[in-house]
């Protein structure tokens, strides 16, 4: 028998996903979920994409009055719309995130937090490069 200490290792990502038959993932890694690193995937994002219609689960940071300069600043490309409280099944990105713990962090052991967190961002990837894979996932929402 092997005894194992438990251990609960996390890494931070924001994502967000287009809703379409071929959609597009981004995701950046985070320190910490706050409005300045909201604001940074926010920044990530209109650069991509251009103009921007986000739906979002309702975090506090996703709300901080922190975030106001930047939103008025562009609020012709980045309109922010917030789902109604404890509604993760309208939210586009929950699949993702499921998926990606099946793929990639379920059942499975990381030494570090290192490991853990390469292995979430290969699949993230995977999915930038394979978009079919998610295709499935958005069906529901188009």
């Amino acid at each position: 028998m092997v005894y194992q200490h438990p251990v609960k290792r996390r890494s931070k990502f924001f994502g967000a996903i287009t809703v379409s038959r071929r959609p597009r993932f981004e995701f950046r890694k985070a320190r910490a979920f706050n409005a300045r690193t909201f604001q940074s995937f926010l920044e990530q994002l209109i650069d991509r994409f251009g103009r921007v219609c986000l739906i979002l689960d309702n975090v506090s940071y996703h709300k901080a009055k922190a975030l106001r300069p930047f939103l008025r600043a562009n609020r012709h490309r980045l309109w922010l719309h917030s789902l109604p409280t404890y509604s993760p099944d309208l939210n586009p990105a929950e699949p993702v995130w499921r998926e990606t713990r099946k793929d990639a962090t379920h059942n499975r052991y990381f030494p570090t937090t290192k490991r853990l967190t390469r292995a979430v961002q290969s699949q993230f990837r995977t999915y930038q490069r394979e978009p079919h894979r998610l295709a499935g996932l958005m069906r529901p929402f188009l």
